[in-house]
């Protein structure tokens, strides 16, 4: 009697182990699902958006550069400045390298 009775409280816990185990495998494989879900859609989003980049730097290589009248308005000006915003090596174009250099 007392080998079955251990033999029936073994099989119990064993039961309940798996039951716990099983519970737990299910709840981690929702969080992997949802996360992969997440993943995919941030990745869509980067993909994207990187395509939109790369359409943009297309855009800006098939631009025209400055235009003669738009060099001659920054270089043909008496104070021989141009915008802050141009490159330093744009701004040296435009002023023959008259531009006054910070030291």
């Amino acid at each position: 009697m007392a080998a079955g009775l251990r033999l029936a409280g073994i099989a119990l816990l064993g039961i309940v182990t798996a039951s716990l185990a099983s519970w737990l495998i299910d709840r981690i494989r929702d969080v992997e699902e949802e996360s992969e879900i997440a993943t995919r859609r941030d990745i869509a989003g980067l993909t994207a958006e990187g395509r939109a980049h790369r359409d943009e730097v297309g855009l800006m290589r098939n631009r025209e550069p400055l235009t003669f009248t738009v060099i001659l308005d920054f270089a043909g000006s008496r104070k021989k400045e141009c915008p802050k915003w141009l490159p330093v090596q744009v701004q040296d174009q435009l002023t023959g390298g008259l531009r006054k250099r910070q030291d």
